[in-house]
This record gives C-alpha cells, sequence and structure tokens, in this order.
C-alpha cells in the first residue's frame, strides 16, 4: 500500500477486524460480585475493557507497580467500592490483598488472552 504525501489511508483500506467504536461494548456493562461490607455486595465488571489494564500498565511504567494498581483498582471496581474498601475498618491485609489480586488477575488475564498467552 503506497501512501504518497502521507495522505491519511481511507478507513476502507483498514481490515473490518480493525476497526472500532468508542461505544462500550455490551459484554463490559455485565458484572460480579467481588466483595461485601456490612451486607452490601460490590462488584466488579465480567469482563473488564483491554484500555482500563492498558492505563495500569502505563502508570506503572510512569511512577510503579503500586501505582498502577491503584489506578486499576480505582478504575474497576468504580469510586464507590473504592471509597467503601478504603474507609472500611474491618478488613485487614490479607483480606484487600485477596481483592487486589482478583482484580489484577483478570485484568492481567484479558491482556495475556489478547497478546495470545
Amino acid at each position: 500500500m503506497t501512501n504518497p504525501g502521507n495522505v491519511a489511508p481511507a478507513v476502507s483500506e483498514i481490515p473490518p477486524e480493525l476497526q472500532f467504536s468508542s461505544t462500550p461494548l455490551p459484554e463490559y456493562a455485565e458484572r460480579e460480585p467481588l466483595f461485601s461490607i456490612d451486607g452490601k455486595v460490590y462488584s466488579m465488571p465480567k469482563k473488564i475493557p483491554a484500555g482500563v489494564a492498558l492505563r495500569a500498565l502505563e502508570e506503572v511504567a510512569a511512577r510503579g507497580e503500586i501505582a498502577g494498581a491503584a489506578v486499576l483498582f480505582k478504575e474497576v471496581v468504580g469510586p464507590d467500592a473504592y471509597e467503601a474498601l478504603r474507609d472500611c475498618k474491618g478488613i485487614d491485609e490479607d483480606g484487600f490483598a485477596a481483592i487486589l489480586r482478583i482484580v489484577q488477575d483478570k485484568a492481567m488475564g484479558q491482556l495475556d488472552k489478547l497478546k495470545g498467552e
């Protein structure tokens, strides 16, 4: 494919499987329970958009693993769950680590799928 004068290629030149929409896919709306506090259940998406994991990886590269984990966690669980967990006095390190591991495993597992691993 030649591109004289650096003219932007037409959309028709891009294979259909590489053409995307900014509208969220329906499967990202499906949620599953992650943890509960005082009987209130907080959830996470069953499928995490690849962009969320990529933003977390960017943060890891820029500011380190803890910053990347924080970005990932906040984006996946949302502000209500994040604040509830942050303010919960009845969770210990093991409980928090288990929740964080679930979120990280799901997000990174989806990245591995994308890479074909």
